[in-house]
């Protein structure tokens, strides 16, 4: 029986004939087959597929997952950006709403000329 950190290979006599699943244990009584073949004529052959098969998995398997991590780390990064441009906005806002509380207030308090 080979092992990988998340899935399992498993062969099976049944009728004479070999199988062999690579299964995941989902919960600590339930477990997922996530690919299986039967119809070998001996163990070595059932342990030769799903040993190769079960190499195949993870690799792909682990090609997928930094696929996804690629795109995930790139959807942060324009989060990233977004929010930057977002708190550059508001701060230039902020200002032009002070300089404008400034200007108005200073027109207001100056003292006007008489003639």
């Amino acid at each position: 029986m080979a092992k990988d950190k998340k899935y399992t290979l498993i062969v099976n006599e049944i009728d004479g004939l070999w199988q062999a699943q690579i299964t995941r244990q989902v919960t600590s009584k339930k477990r997922h087959t996530s690919k299986e073949k039967s119809g070998f004529s001996s163990e070595a052959e059932a342990l030769e597929w799903g040993e190769k098969e079960l190499v195949n998995f993870s690799s792909t398997l682990n090609k997928s997952n930094q696929r996804h991590t690629q795109q995930r780390n790139a959807n942060m990064e324009v989060r990233r950006q977004r929010a930057a441009r977002r708190a550059d906005k508001t701060e230039q806002a902020k200002l032009v709403k002070a300089e404008t509380e400034d200007s108005t207030s200073a027109t207001e308090t100056a003292p006007e000329n008489e003639i």
